[in-house]
């Protein structure tokens, strides 16, 4: 007879990242996988299904990828159209695992963002990466006001809807910003901010580690900088619900080595 004693066998917690889209969740996934005590997969697995329905049940992929043995933590990326998809959901709660809900604050730096990647993907903007190892130029585009108007709506939306169905399913969930991970300038940072470390380490029951990658912010100056029709543009978010998120476009500022910066009043 043989006896098992593995311990590190059957004892990760199990985790998933839920993020709406543009809010930091291939960043903090990243980040998480270089932590020695977690294991994280960026979503690609889950992303991918379609190709292995018929062979692999989601099930048995969502055991998977939350069991992986030999850590403290095992979990996975998931953007809400995955999360929420009636195959993955019939599951993932019955799993209990704990789940980190990345959101953001600026809705309007968000559906600009959304923005750009749809028309990229449509073929109608010129393709830049979505996420970069190097330092790049901002690019410049022209977007119509109103497809920017509607995202945010739409993300807004998809953010209340998400938190109806964390509270209906009685899932354990920790509320993280995009602005949490990487401050309020929303600036390139090697490592997410140390207060939110603290907590996320602390929710997922690991030691406290710098949660630290190399990916870099594609998007990391004002809208005036990115936007040509940003006049057009203002002039129309100027008349919404999204208003107020105007003034923070209004604190930038270059420095002497021409990078965009935050001014702090």
């Amino acid at each position: 007879m043989t006896i098992d004693n593995d311990e590190t066998k059957g004892v990760a917690q199990p985790y998933v990242i839920i993020a709406n889209r543009r809010t930091g969740g291939t960043y903090l996934a990243h980040c998480l996988s270089n932590h020695p005590q977690v294991f994280c997969d960026r979503g690609e697995s889950v992303h991918h299904m379609a190709l292995w329905r018929k062979y692999i049940p989601p099930r048995k992929t969502l055991h998977v990828l939350t069991h992986q043995e030999g850590y403290h933590a095992s979990g996975f990326r998931m953007v809400y159209t995955q999360a929420f998809h009636k195959r993955i959901w019939t599951h993932l709660p019955q799993m209990k695992p704990k789940v980190i809900w990345l959101t953001r604050e600026n809705i309007l730096r968000q559906g600009v963002s959304v923005a750009v990647n749809s028309l990229v993907r449509k073929g109608k903007l010129t393709y830049y990466p979505v996420h970069t190892f190097k330092e790049r130029p901002a690019p410049r585009y022209d977007i119509p006001p109103d497809h920017i108007i509607k995202q945010c709506i739409r993300l807004t939306r998809d953010d209340r809807w998400a938190a109806k169905r964390f509270i209906d399913a009685q899932m354990d969930y920790l509320p993280v910003t995009y602005e949490d991970l990487v401050g309020k300038d929303g600036t390139t940072q090697p490592c997410v901010l140390d207060s939110t470390m603290q907590r996320i380490c602390d929710y997922l029951g690991v030691y406290r580690h710098a949660l630290c990658c190399d990916l870099k912010r594609v998007h990391g100056h004002p809208l005036s900088a990115m936007l040509r029709n940003w006049k057009e543009v203002k002039r129309a978010i100027a008349k919404t619900e999204f208003a107020h998120y105007l003034l923070e476009e209004e604190n930038w500022a270059q420095d002497e080595k021409g990078r965009w910066v935050k001014r702090h009043d």
